[in-house]
């Protein structure tokens, strides 16, 4: 199950993604957002990708001058967020939350 939570603090939101799935490792987590890193040891082929997405994530957000991170518990999943700092319009919705759908595993 994936869950996916936006807030809107006073010039910097922030979106956060909780995923239910496996978890990383507390040795995996300070280098889980470098190129071809993934959570776990076990090969690609069990859960897809080349470990490039948290990494190309990781360059976008702070090439806005944002911030990246993650907080996760093996067995139980992870919850991955990022901040952007941008003028935000008066009158916004200052909190919302959107449930998102689970998507099939790879």
């Amino acid at each position: 199950m994936r869950e996916v939570k936006s807030k809107i603090a006073p010039g910097v939101p922030s979106l956060q993604v909780r995923d239910t799935g496996v978890g990383v490792p507390p040795e995996r987590q300070v280098a889980i957002f470098e190129s071809f890193t993934q959570g776990d040891d076990l090969p690609t082929s069990i859960h897809g990708g080349a470990g490039l997405g948290l990494a190309i994530s990781r360059q976008l957000v702070e090439l806005m001058g944002g911030r990246i991170g993650m907080v996760s518990e093996p067995g139980k999943g992870s919850t991955f967020w990022i901040e952007i700092p941008f003028p935000i319009e008066p009158g916004s919705d200052a909190d919302c939350h959107h449930p998102a759908a689970a998507s099939p595993a790879a």
